[in-house]
């Protein structure tokens, strides 16, 4: 049966792993609740798939380790080791055996994790690993082979041990302020984490929108520059046509110079065979009016 091995002080806590999804995160309404800095409200969440189990960080901000690797989604295989923050949960795919990996504590746990635990309210639906003080509360095992009901997962919860009398040395006055300060920095503390994560996934959206339109502009540019370079090879072509109709045209217009130049000296030959004939023509009017008024004179005298 695929289930998760919780690392912890006092020993090994296993969650049957079921068609359910396992939430693991900060908040109090996760399957597996964790708290502390490290972790986000919604950290990741673990879900069946056909016959395999996935793994998905939900845009934590500390991200999300398989194996040393950080993840955003990754399909779980036998004895890989999830960490979260500082804590670490195994994955199995079958039945724990005997030779199973043991972590210690130091692992799991800072020195302040080895102090005696205090009472806390747990839910029935979730395990705990962290409560907001730092101490990290003892769990009878959960069996991997017991009973769930139809809707939650029960782990019982042990009763804490006698905690001793304090000695008349200690300030329970001054020790209630200085509990009630720690509880006001870590409730601000995670009223800012809160935002600081809030913005964050904000961000990324932001940042995968502008992915997509910078993709998107640079698959518009890349179609201009296409269209441009097809564009100026046009226009060399069309330069080339037009340079050669410009030759043939300075060739036709100096063809034409030169037949000009040639009918103008053509005219001015005519034109001057055309004034020798007159000044000829006049000559022999004149030499016939001579000849007649001779005639007319001759005529006279006879």
């Amino acid at each position: 049966m695929p289930h998760l091995a919780i690392q912890r002080p006092d020993g090994d806590k296993r969650l049957k792993l079921e068609d359910q999804p396992i939430t693991i995160g900060r908040a109090r309404e996760n399957i597996v609740v964790i708290s502390h800095k490290h972790v986000s409200r919604r950290h990741c969440v673990i879900e069946r798939h056909d016959d395999t189990f996935q793994l998905r960080d939900l845009g934590s901000l500390s991200g999300t380790l398989v194996n040393g690797k950080s993840v955003s989604i990754v399909s779980l295989s036998d004895n890989d080791k999830i960490q979260i923050g500082p804590f670490e949960l195994w994955f199995y795919d079958s039945e724990p055996t005997e030779d199973m990996p043991a972590q210690s504590a130091d692992s799991v746990s800072s020195p302040e994790l080895e102090e005696p635990p205090t009472g806390m309210d747990i839910d029935p639906r979730s395990i705990t690993l962290l409560d907001d003080s730092g101490l990290m509360p003892a769990l009878e095992d959960a069996a991997v082979d017991a009973t769930p009901s139809p809707e939650t997962k029960v782990i019982p919860v042990p009763t804490p041990p006698p905690v001793p009398p304090p000695t008349p040395a200690i300030d329970t006055k001054a020790l209630d302020a200085l509990r009630a300060e720690h509880e006001n920095v870590t409730s601000r503390l995670h009223d800012r984490i809160d935002v600081l994560e809030q913005k964050h996934v904000s961000a990324q959206a932001a940042n995968q929108d502008y992915a997509a339109r910078i993709d998107s502009l640079t698959t518009t540019l890349e179609a201009k520059e296409k269209e441009l370079q097809t564009l100026q090879g046009d226009l060399e072509q069309g330069r080339a046509k037009l340079n050669e109709k410009v030759d043939a045209l300075s060739a036709l217009r100096d063809s034409q110079e030169a037949e000009l130049k040639k009918l103008a000296q053509a005219k001015q030959e005519l034109e001057s065979k055309a004034a020798g004939f007159t000044e000829q023509i006049a000559r022999q009017d004149g030499e016939i009016k001579r000849v007649t008024e001779a005639a007319a004179e001759e005529k006279q005298t006879l």
